[in-house]
């Protein structure tokens, strides 16, 4: 089951970056208010009460963005096989349901045999000058010589496409990662706009507090804004320039419980020494948990672990 307590949060794109995998896990502590008090003159204590009205904004906000977060902003109607030799091609008619013209599309598009079993996926980038309501039709996925290797091998008989990110002529991005499923357990359509709101949100905030801990690393605080107990297995940590531009990301995986409304410190990152010349702010995000109530059912939103995620808190 879904984790119904928490708000949602809009994702654009931005452009694909390096990725580090992190070598060491460090020691969590968890913050309670023994360790301090409101009233002490320390950063910690003023930072603590900051972090809470800020987690408190933050709830008002993704909530509001999930009231008009949009799942899918393109329609695409498959039109079946055409042409022949290098110009055979499976054909979608691709319409804008978006707000403004678009410029660019990623896209996935998902093969199906006689039985309706997905059997394979492509990935396919285009340009498009689509202005808003407006309909083309475009070749999408495999081609020519190579599409009728698939046709024989897998018997390739229906195909879906997903857009799973966009750019605006105005420059600006929407994305949803959640849209691309491994072939073997995509169903006709894809997810359906509830499982993918199921998807959506972050049960676990997260805040990297301006210091460096005993490794060198960034120290963060998470806090489980879930309402339910948790264990937090995936999280990146994310470097953006003055100008909230993306420069790089830091993979930690690790195994963190974490009661309903506990904040925990955190360690890690990549050392200040080896960080990216330009970062001016760095930020995790948890994409992956598993609830310890109920059924421990784990709870992914790929948008918060990908190279499309924006800095929150844009300069």
């Amino acid at each position: 089951m879904p984790f119904r307590s928490v708000a949602l949060v809009s994702v654009l794109a931005i452009p694909l970056l390096l990725v580090a995998c992190d070598k060491q896990e460090s020691t969590n502590s968890e913050v309670t208010d023994e360790d301090e008090s409101p009233s002490a003159k320390s950063p910690k204590a003023t930072s603590r009460d900051a972090w809470k009205a800020e987690v408190a904004a933050l709830k008002k906000k993704l909530q509001v963005q999930r009231e008009t977060r949009k799942m899918r902003i393109v329609k695409a109607e498959a039109l079946g096989l055409s042409g022949g030799g290098k110009k055979r091609s499976f054909r979608f008619r691709i319409t804008n349901t978006s707000s403004k013209k678009i410029d660019w599309a990623q896209t996935w598009v998902y093969y199906y045999d006689a039985s309706g079993r997905c059997v394979d996926r492509y990935p396919h980038a285009l340009g498009l000058d689509l202005d808003v309501g407006a309909s083309v039709e475009k070749a999408l996925g495999s081609s020519g010589n190579g599409l009728d290797e698939k046709l024989r091998r897998n018997k390739f008989k229906t195909t879906d496409v997903e857009f799973s990110a966009i750019k605006w002529t105005d420059g600006t991005r929407w994305a949803n990662e959640n849209l691309v499923v491994i072939s073997s357990r995509r169903k006709r359509g894809g997810r359906t706009p509830a499982e993918l709101l199921d998807m959506e949100g972050e049960p676990v905030l997260g805040k990297w507090l301006g210091t460096y801990g005993k490794e060198g690393k960034p120290v963060h605080w998470l806090t489980n804004i879930s309402g339910r107990k948790l264990k937090v297995r995936s999280a990146r940590i994310y470097y953006y320039d003055d100008k909230g531009k993306r420069i790089d990301r830091y993979t930690l995986n690790r195994d963190l419980s974490m009661d309903p409304g506990a904040t925990v410190e955190i360690e890690g990152g990549e050392p200040k020494d080896k960080t990216k010349e330009g970062t001016k702010f760095i930020e995790p995000s948890v994409s992956r948990v598993i609830f310890e109530d109920g059924d421990k059912e784990t709870w992914e939103n790929k948008n918060l672990s990908s190279a499309n995620r924006p800095m929150r808190g844009k300069p």
